[in-house]
């Protein structure tokens, strides 16, 4: 019995050893690559420069291991096993998801008011109110030139997925999450304003607002949210968009869009188990048009997206953080975390709504930057010109 588990085990040794060798061959021969492609985002390593100098001084042995560790053939089947091993048998990733449940650990700490993240400290607290109060002093230089400021705040999947939460992190001291203060400070403002939980609490929505798969919407929650937006464009500003009619829902055993975006990025070889929704909706149209500009973190991407497919009569522009400017869905100008490479006073010109929307764990960044540039250049023409 000995023997047999030696052999199984020097077999076992000999397979993993060659088996980048054997896949590079299937490579070389047949102009293929046979490697399991890894999701999410890797830089490029370069392969270092062979000469004396480098040699002598162990730079081209230290560059080509780590040039090696992140190209050699058969890299993705290994790490894929690896990450598989590790979920199943010991509920651990390399993707800083925690648990059943794959909630990323900083949502859980920005849900809890945790650490750092405590808004019950003074100092934090102001900056909250400094911020609310700029959003307010924006809304009113908007609404003097006829033109609206939406602020839209939502809880992420921690707040949704309490019970998923490992018991240590209530052991905690806990203190005020940024989306609850923030909300506590803006409800006496004068400023559009809708806090996604409490309106999907509201409507008693049936469906899951988050998948354990994915840091994203559900698409049913993202068109109910969509719908509430719409709503308080065609009943609070002078403007007139688009609605959903939803006919039905579509049920599917495959992740729909960005359902299962996380677990996609832990790259395992079982796929998920949850069952996905979206609904079967008629655009009810608006013949007039209203040009939206939606800035924000990565839940407005789709939200854009939708009203592009759906026929929105205006531009709709979106910018991503600070990263990148979007209209109608094609990239204008990569940002590289500096406004100043927008030309504001064409971007306040052109568009009639300005939606800002947040989940709680970037709210601390404040907008970005972005808030600060609309402040800036509304003050700016307003010195200018007396009025926008």
């Amino acid at each position: 019995m000995l023997k047999i588990n030696s052999f199984m085990f020097a077999l076992a040794f000999l397979c993993l050893i060659t088996f980048p060798g054997v896949l590079t061959i299937i490579k070389a021969s047949t102009g293929k690559e046979p490697d399991r492609q890894l999701n999410g985002n890797f830089d490029p390593v370069a392969m270092p420069q062979f000469g004396l100098e480098s040699v002598m001084n162990k730079s081209f042995q230290n560059g080509f291991e780590n040039y090696f560790h992140n190209t050699f053939t058969g890299r993705g089947y290994l790490i894929t096993t690896y990450n598989q091993l590790r979920a199943s048998l010991f509920e651990e990733n390399s993707s800083n998801v925690i648990g059943d449940s794959m909630i990323f650990e900083p949502y859980i700490m920005t849900h809890l008011g945790i650490d750092a993240l405590d808004y019950n400290d003074p100092e934090r607290f102001a900056q909250m109110e400094a911020y609310v109060d700029k959003l307010q002093s924006i809304s009113r230089m908007l609404e003097k030139n006829e033109k609206s400021l939406i602020f839209v705040s939502a809880s992420g999947k921690a707040a949704w997925l309490e019970d998923g939460i490992p018991r240590r992190y209530y052991l905690m001291p806990q203190g005020l999450g940024a989306s609850d203060c923030l909300d506590g400070i803006i409800q006496s403002k004068d400023i559009l304003y809708l806090n996604c939980d409490q309106y999907l609490e509201k409507i008693d929505f049936c469906y899951p607002v988050f998948y354990k798969s994915s840091h994203h919407w559900s698409r049913t929650a993202e068109i109910e949210i969509e719908n509430a937006i719409f709503d308080i464009i065609n009943s609070e500003t002078p403007f007139s968009v688009e609605t959903y009619r939803i006919n039905g829902i579509v049920e599917s055993p495959t992740p729909i869009d960005r359902d299962a975006d996380t677990w996609s990025l832990m790259n395992l070889w079982i796929p998920t188990k949850e069952t996905y929704y979206a609904y079967d909706i008629t655009v009810n149209p608006c013949t007039k048009p209203t040009n939206i500009l939606i800035q924000g973190d990565s839940y407005t991407s789709l939200i854009a997206s939708d009203m592009v497919q759906n026929g929105h009569n205006g531009t709709v522009s979106n910018i991503d953080y600070d990263n990148a400017y979007y209209v109608n869905g094609e990239c204008v100008s990569l940002l590289g975390h500096d406004f100043s490479v927008l030309d504001m006073d064409e971007i306040v010109s052109r568009n009639d709504i300005f939606i800002i929307l947040y989940t709680d764990y970037n709210l601390p960044s404040y907008g970005f930057g972005f808030v600060d540039a609309l402040y800036e250049c509304l003050n700016n023409m307003n010195d200018a010109e007396g009025g926008v």
